[in-house]
């Protein structure tokens, strides 16, 4: 049920730009606002025309707002031109983004449905940075090849970033998350305003929580989130089957983040991992640049 949906996308969303004491140095979203914006800054700097940063799968907003924020912040202090970045998905989550975008002039919506197989003109017809922000695991093996051949064809540079991996220590903190959102949630969604009136969105986030159903199906899905999240090397395979190109992977062990690099069909693909949550919680990123 949507009602549902919108609940999942906005503990989602509050788990990506909330920090937890003692356990999290950073947000989820800080700690993954480094790696893209050297990226997005490295393919922003190629071409003449300016990039639009295109979330494929926002949700309630997931970290765009924040890398937005972040990145912009940066640029600007250097001077350089302010990035758009756009968020988009199957299943628009438009009151969310509305409020979102209040906060920023270079943050804005698609509201009709976007899918990121066959992208509509008005993200083709431009230059495009795709990210998938913990959604390109939701794609089968059919899906993903497709996803990645139109990224190839009309893109200039993408970023999968993942929080979670098959390991056991990841599935041991997915398990704890129904812990976790019934911990959070009276603080993050407080149902009562100042002058204690009522707040209609959060009271639903609150009942849904507490009647135990969002922390089941967050527990459920975070699992089933980790076993289908593809290592780099699974992505590299997509892509050359995508291509009709062997992927040819190499190992950089001078670099302390980024281990993995692989060229194919005039692209550049490099991995890295940062921690994000002690003791098991990383972010692994994978992006790529004509």
């Amino acid at each position: 049920p949507k009602v549902i949906r919108q609940c999942c996308q906005n503990m989602l969303q509050q788990q990506w730009v909330r920090r937890l004491p003692v356990i999290q140095n950073h947000s989820p979203a800080q700690v993954a606002a480094v790696p893209l914006k050297s990226i997005v800054d490295e393919v922003a700097a190629v071409g003449q025309t300016r990039l639009v940063v295109i979330d494929f799968c926002a949700g309630g907003g997931g970290p765009t707002p924040v890398f937005e924020r972040l990145i912009n912040a940066e640029r600007a202090r250097k001077g350089d031109t302010l990035l758009e970045f756009r968020m988009s998905d199957l299943h628009p989550n438009k009151p969310a983004w509305e409020e979102l975008c209040k906060k920023s002039d270079n943050l804005t919506f698609i509201p009709e449905s976007v899918n990121a197989m066959e992208p509509p003109k008005q993200v083709t017809t431009t230059r495009i940075f795709r990210l998938f922000n913990l959604s390109f695991h939701h794609f089968d093996d059919e899906t993903a090849r497709e996803v990645l051949k139109s990224t190839i064809q009309t893109a200039e540079g993408i970023a999968i970033i993942e929080l979670q991996d098959r390991r056991f220590g990841t599935l041991l903190m997915m398990a704890c998350n129904c812990l976790l959102c019934c911990l959070v949630t009276p603080f993050w969604f407080p149902p009562f305003s100042s002058g204690f009136r009522p707040h209609r969105q959060n009271l639903i986030q609150t009942l849904w929580t507490y009647i135990g159903v969002l922390p089941f199906i967050l527990c459920w899905d975070g699992l089933a989130s980790c076993i289908r999240t593809r290592e780099f090397e699974e992505v590299m395979k997509l892509v050359g089957d995508a291509t009709g190109e062997t992927p040819n992977i190499k190992i950089d062990k001078q670099s302390e983040n980024t281990d993995r690099h692989c060229d194919i069909a005039g692209w550049r693909f490099t991995f890295s991992r940062q921690m994000h949550t002690f003791p098991f919680g990383y972010v692994n990123m994978t992006t790529g640049a004509k």
